[in-house]
């Protein structure tokens, strides 16, 4: 059977909001507690994801010194 190799994953989401407040910690609040962060965004505000996958090393090679 075929040995898996590990992979490095790195999933980054970003949220863009358009938020009416009184000033910076109010938007702050608005934004953490009254919205929902999802794919689910209505103009102006936005959601977007990147997905990075680097190759690490395969279970032999994590253990080449033991074998030598």
């Amino acid at each position: 059977m075929e040995k898996l190799t590990k992979f490095y994953v790195k999933v980054t989401q970003k949220h863009e909001f358009y938020i009416d407040a009184y000033n910076y910690k109010h938007a702050k609040r608005i934004a953490l507690e009254d919205y929902i962060w999802d794919e689910h965004q209505t103009y102006p505000n936005t959601y977007n994801y990147k997905i990075e996958v680097n190759g690490w090393y395969s279970d032999d090679e994590e253990n080449k010194d033991e074998q030598n």
